[in-house]
């Protein structure tokens, strides 16, 4: 591939992710799922441009919606987790194991998202609304494991698509340029 439309492809799929995740920003009820479609837009760029577009794309994507998006929440649930997740998920499919495996991505999942809580409380001082209470708590955090269930079977079924009926038309694209 050349490296015009390399650089012109990462740059249109970090564009728009940067959209997504300023949109989310903007519009509260969308503040979790465009993170998580931002992510998944990585499923092309792993398929068909390969990791190292793919990190470039995570890379700038993270700073400008850092820097962009008013809902510091929304970008940093890209940041540490939907971001960077599809580009690792193949590597952690690899364990044989699936006592290992499975409990290691929830492992991931919930780091990362209690990393997010402490850096919109502690660095951006954003107060953490505790009016739910213990049971509220744990509700919310099931809930949160529910999705990022969904999210893991969504990435596949998605790829299994992408790779079925449109990665040679992408792949055609990009060898016309």
């Amino acid at each position: 591939m050349k490296k015009s439309v390399f650089s012109a492809v990462c740059g249109v799929m970090s564009a728009l992710s940067v959209v997504l995740i300023v949109f989310g920003g903007v519009f509260t009820p969308l503040s979790y799922f465009m993170p998580i479609a931002s992510g998944l837009l990585m499923i092309i760029m792993c398929s068909s441009i390969g990791n190292s577009g793919a990190l470039f794309v995570f890379f700038s994507t993270s700073v400008l919606s850092l820097i962009l998006c008013a809902d510091k929440e929304c970008a940093l649930l890209y940041v540490f987790f939907f971001g960077w997740y599809p580009l690792v998920k193949d590597k952690l499919n690899k364990i044989k194991k699936s006592l290992l495996r499975i409990p290691l991505k929830f492992i991931i999942f919930n780091a990362a998202m209690v990393l997010v809580e402490l850096v919109v409380t502690f660095v951006f001082k954003i107060p953490w609304d505790n009016s739910l209470g213990k049971a509220g708590l744990i509700i919310l955090i099931a809930l949160a494991n529910l999705l990022f269930f969904v999210y893991e079977k969504l990435i596949i079924m998605l790829e299994r698509i992408y790779i079925r009926k449109y990665k040679s038309h992408v792949d055609g694209l990009f060898k016309r340029g």
